[in-house]
């Protein structure tokens, strides 16, 4: 059990590192993405103001500031240095047509330079820009698949975020029936070791617990300890088996704890033995209390040929000057004692 919690703990971890390492890849891919739509952008609009260009030259309208402005967006999309914010796309594929678009460009200038010198060339300037607007469709097309495919790792990047998700999910359900069947695991450990399982009453555990607490008994509050011996369990056993026995057990322990105060503190103490333990109380009720067992008593061994037979002994704190709940379940038995003895020369 321990070596599959921590399997399962180091399998959750590692899952959850990768989960979060997948989901900063992916951040970057979108910020990546972004740039590549502004890049294609870019090499689109280079393509047109090319064409427009070429048609203001041969208009004979001189632009040479359009031609600066192609010049540093050629540049930006090269170097990634730039005002326009743009990526630098390292795709060899896209990088060899854009410097393949560039090359083309110096040639293209140079033609349109060429040509407002000698209007002649005119033809020349056009089949040229033609050629060039080929070389710049395929710089774009190159960005634009550079970009579809980041596109796809980046839903292919989804689906394994999402199969991740689905197995820390999983193993949080794993984790947390594994941690719930600990809980109930140890529940009930804490149930043996505390409840006597033959009568389901506290066990001796618990009464020594119970018989710890607190230091020296407050004069204002009145505590009663009260100590039972059942009789003849012994002989019981030996005579009738060790199920009769325990059915006596049993059965005291049902009678005990259904006629005492509700508040009462009840206990195996061992073998025989039982303890009761009751805060704030008077004599009158212990008295009571012991008058109802009593009578419950009588009702069962009416009806039962194996008979309940006990002794019992009780001490009040207000009867001593300083004295601890585990000294004064001391005194009670002492009066068992006194009591079981007078039960024998009775008999006797």
């Amino acid at each position: 059990m321990k070596k599959n919690k921590q399997w399962i703990k180091w399998f959750l971890a590692i899952n959850v590192t990768a989960l979060i390492i997948l989901v900063v890849i992916m951040i970057l891919k979108v910020t990546n993405l972004q740039g590549d739509a502004r890049v294609i952008n870019y090499a689109g609009r280079a393509r047109g103001a090319t064409q427009r260009l070429v048609k203001q030259e041969l208009s004979g309208f001189q632009n040479d500031d359009l031609i600066l402005t192609l010049d540093a967006i050629l540049n930006e999309l090269f170097t990634g240095i730039g005002n326009n914010n743009l990526s630098l796309l390292k795709d060899k594929f896209y990088q060899s047509k854009l410097k393949e678009q560039i090359e083309a460009w110096e040639d293209l200038k140079e033609k349109i330079y060429t040509t407002r010198d000698k209007p002649d060339n005119a033809g020349e300037l056009f089949i040229l820009s033609e050629k060039y607007y080929d070389i710049s469709d395929d710089t774009v097309d190159a960005a634009e698949t550079y970009s579809a495919n980041s596109a796809l790792f980046l839903k292919n990047l989804e689906y394994i975020i999402v199969i991740v998700s689905i197995i820390i999910f999983v193993t949080i359900i794993l984790l947390s029936y594994n941690l719930l069947h600990l809980a109930r695991l140890n529940k009930k450990l804490n149930e043996v070791a505390y409840i006597d399982t033959l009568t389901g009453l506290p066990s001796r555990s618990q009464c020594e617990i119970k018989m710890a607490e607190g230091g020296i008994i407050e004069k204002d509050l009145e505590v009663s300890c009260l100590m039972f011996d059942l009789n003849n369990l012994k002989t019981t056993n030996d005579e009738l088996g060790h199920a009769a026995g325990d059915s006596l057990l049993i059965n005291f322990a049902n009678i005990l704890r259904s006629s005492a105060p509700e508040r009462m503190f009840i206990g195996r103490f061992g073998g025989d033995e039982f303890i009761g333990i009751i805060k704030d109380t008077s004599e009158k009720e212990i008295q009571l209390f012991i008058k109802t067992l009593e009578n419950n008593i009588e009702k069962y061994n009416e009806n039962n040929i194996i008979i309940i037979s006990y002794a019992y002994g009780y001490a009040m704190s207000s009867s001593y000057k300083e004295i601890t709940i585990k000294g004064l379940l001391a005194q009670a038995d002492k009066e068992m004692y006194k009591r079981k003895a007078q039960m024998k020369n009775y008999i006797a």
